[in-house]
């Protein structure tokens, strides 16, 4: 098995583990996604090696990293976080589970299902770009990251816009605020006609959303603040689970 660039799982935390105790890579990029950052200390650590720097792990590689006498790094590593860098191939891997830009503070995508696996692979899209129209797996727009994350969270469902979330009837629906639950979809109007918003509820008045305000997938807060904006702009909601 080689490891590479977009492949995310156990197999990469361990190998992150590894490099991070050599001081190439910060610990909190041992996140079990392999993106640009961890893609660079591997290349660190194959040249301090004697290795060909292609990036990637394999058998000869994995097996220098893991010896007793595995040279640490020169230099302290990037404490720069993964999420804001990562540009990673695809949404599938060479390891298991559904790729991302894994952000420090998440745990491996592969050891979740449900609405704790579609949590953290939106949480692992922090920090990616946002495009219109763009469905993934580096950049996104509201509808379109909403989408992606269900799709790779195992939901069945057809790409929709914001406008068309208003109206869906694919999932349960539901127009009070005070029903919202972790891992529902959340809809909003937007501040012109026509215009709308999607984003994921994540629990404490907070949502990961794909804005177009800040260029980038974030963390939104005071979703649920009262007399507040999303408050004001809130149309419906779906629970998808």
């Amino acid at each position: 098995m080689v490891m590479q660039l977009g492949d995310y799982g156990t197999d990469v935390k361990n190998m992150q583990t590894r490099l991070a105790k050599l001081n190439y890579l910060a610990s909190s990029n041992a996140t079990g996604y392999f993106g640009e950052i961890t893609q660079d200390a591997v290349k660190a650590f194959q040249k301090r090696a004697g290795l060909t720097g292609d990036g990637k792990v394999g058998a000869v590689t994995l097996t220098m990293m893991n010896s007793s006498s595995a040279k640490k790094a020169a230099s302290a590593p990037s404490t720069k976080n993964e999420t804001k860098t990562t540009s990673g191939s695809s949404g599938s891997s060479g390891s298991s589970g559904s790729s991302g830009g894994s952000s420090g503070g998440s745990s491996d995508v592969s050891d979740k299902s449900g609405v704790e696996k579609l949590i953290a692979l939106a949480e692992s899209k922090i920090g990616c770009k946002y495009v219109r129209g763009a469905k993934g797996p580096n950049s996104f727009d509201c509808s379109g990251f909403v989408y992606w994350c269900l799709k790779n969270s195992g939901i069945s469902t057809s790409y929709m816009t914001s406008g068309m979330w208003r109206t869906t009837s694919r999932f349960s629906r539901f127009t009070d605020m005070g029903s919202i639950q972790r891992g529902d979809i959340l809809v909003f109007s937007g501040d012109s006609e026509g215009a709308g918003h999607v984003g994921i509820y994540i629990g404490g008045g907070k949502m990961y959303d794909a804005s177009s305000s800040e260029g980038q997938v974030r963390q939104s807060s005071s979703v649920l603040k009262s007399g507040g904006y999303w408050e004001s702009h809130f149309i419906c909601a779906y629970h998808v689970f």
